[in-house]
C-alpha cells in the first residue's frame, strides 16, 4: 500500500510539501535465514536427529569442532536460500522544497527528504523469529535507523555561482535485544586498540557536505566538493557484532562514512 499527499500553500510561495505513507509486505521472499535463525534452529532443539544441526547447515572444523578454519572443509553456518521468507515494513517519507529570491541577483533553494521507518520485520520461515531491526544492529540486522534525512541549502548568485551545504542525518541504533538474549551484551570497557568503547550502541550521526558550482558558460560546469567536512569518524563496534558482509574493519562502512573528510573536483562539458 502506498498513499501520498502533496500540497503547495498559497500563503508561502515557492513551498511544496509531499508526504508518502508506505506499507509493504512480501510473502514467499527469496531469502536466507539470519545467523541467529540458523543457530536457534539447531540449538533450541539440539540432538543428532535435528537436521538443522547436520553438516548440511552447520559445517565444523574437522580438527577443532569450531566454525572457523580452512574454507575448503569448514564452511561454518550455511545460510541456505529459500522462498519461505516474509518481509513487512512501513513508514513515512516526507519531501519539502522551498525556492525564493533574496535579491534580484541572489536565489535561495532549500530541500528536505526524510524517512521515518515504523517497522522492518523479517521472518525467514514460519517457524523462525519474526525479527524487528528498526533501531537495532547485530549479526542479524544491518543498522537500521528509525529516522534518516538529507537537507540541502543552496544559494545561487547571478545564476552562475551556487554554494550548497548538505546535512545528512541518521538516528542512533543499539544492539538488537534478541541478540543480547542469545549472545549476551556486547563489550563495554577499555580496548587496547580503541580506548574506552561501548559496542552496544551507535549514537546519532550527522554529516555535512559543502559544494561549489560555477556555470562557466552554457557548455562547461565546474564543481568543487568537500564531503564530511567535520571529519566525523565511524563508531567502532568490534568485529563480532555484525556479519562480515556489513561490519568490515570493526565498523559498518555500508551505513556510516568510513573515509573521513575528502575533496573532489570535476568539469562537465556539453557538446
Amino acid at each position: 500500500m502506498d498513499n501520498w499527499y502533496g500540497f503547495q500553500p498559497d500563503a508561502i510561495p515557492g513551498l511544496s510539501v509531499t508526504v508518502d505513507y508506505w506499507n509493504i509486505k512480501v510473502t514467499g521472499a527469496v531469502s536466507s535465514p539470519t545467523v541467529g535463525d540458523a543457530i536457534a534452529a539447531c540449538f533450541d532443539n539440539a540432538n543428532v536427529a535435528n537436521p538443522f544441526c547436520s553438516s548440511q547447515f552447520i559445517s565444523r572444523n574437522p580438527s577443532t569442532g569450531g566454525l572457523d578454519g580452512d574454507p575448503s572443509n569448514t564452511k561454518g553456518l550455511i545460510l541456505q536460500q529459500s522462498n519461505l521468507g516474509t518481509i513487512s515494513t512501513d513508514g513515512v517519507d516526507v519531501s519539502v522544497r522551498y525556492n525564493t529570491d533574496i535579491t534580484d541577483n541572489i536565489g535561495l533553494a532549500m530541500s528536505f527528504d526524510g524517512t521515518w521507518t515504523n517497522k522492518n520485520l523479517f521472518q525467514a520461515s514460519s517457524t523462525a523469529l519474526n525479527r524487528e531491526c528498526v533501531g537495532f544492529y547485530s549479526v542479524n540486522c544491518n543498522p537500521q535507523s528509525e529516522f534518516a534525512f538529507s537537507q540541502r541549502t543552496s544559494v545561487t548568485i547571478d545564476e552562475d555561482y551556487t554554494i550548497s551545504l548538505r546535512w545528512r542525518y541518521l538516528s542512533g541504533v543499539e544492539q538488537e535485544p534478541q541478540d543480547i538474549l542469545d549472545n549476551g551484551q556486547a563489550f563495554i570497557g577499555n580496548s587496547p586498540l580503541f580506548g574506552d568503547v561501548d559496542f552496544t550502541q551507535i549514537p546519532a550521526e550527522s554529516y555535512f557536505d559543502l559544494s561549489f558550482q560555477w556555470d562557466v558558460n552554457e557548455n562547461v560546469l565546474f564543481t568543487l566538493t568537500a564531503q564530511n567536512i567535520l571529519d566525523n569518524q565511524p563508531t567502532v563496534v568490534g568485529s563480532n557484532i555484525g556479519s562480515t558482509a556489513f561490519n568490515s574493519g570493526n565498523i559498518y562502512p555500508s551505513s556510516y562514512d568510513a573515509q573521513g573528510r575528502r575533496y573532489g573536483a570535476s568539469v562537465k562539458f556539453k557538446f
